[in-house]
């Protein structure tokens, strides 16, 4: 199973749905985490820790629709372009992991 953490658009977002920290516990339960690129530098965070918790950095924003979980702050279609341009892309059988507000 795959996990996709996405580098937030929602306007003013600085938040990450998913920390480095987190990354060896899904890993241990057999997920892998795909990793949008700079999906952590509003937070601090920058790409490498993710990478050096096993996690994948991807740059083509994409692929990370194909994952079975998609992780975000914001759900995908949350009231605003970006979102739901997002919508748009998923997956039939994925499960959105996010707040619906």
């Amino acid at each position: 199973m795959k996990a996709s953490v996405f580098r937030e658009t929602y306007p003013n977002e600085r938040r990450v749905a998913l920390v480095p920290l987190s990354v060896p516990q899904l890993a241990k339960a057999g997920i892998e985490v795909l990793v949008e690129q700079g999906a952590g530098l509003a937070a601090g965070i920058p790409d490498q820790r993710y990478r050096e918790k096993g996690a994948t950095v991807v740059a083509d924003r994409s692929v990370l629709f194909e994952a079975e979980l998609i992780v975000k702050v914001h759900s995908p279609g949350v009231g605003w372009e970006g979102g739901r341009a997002d919508l748009a892309q998923l997956r039939a059988g994925s499960y959105v992991i996010g707040m619906c507000d």
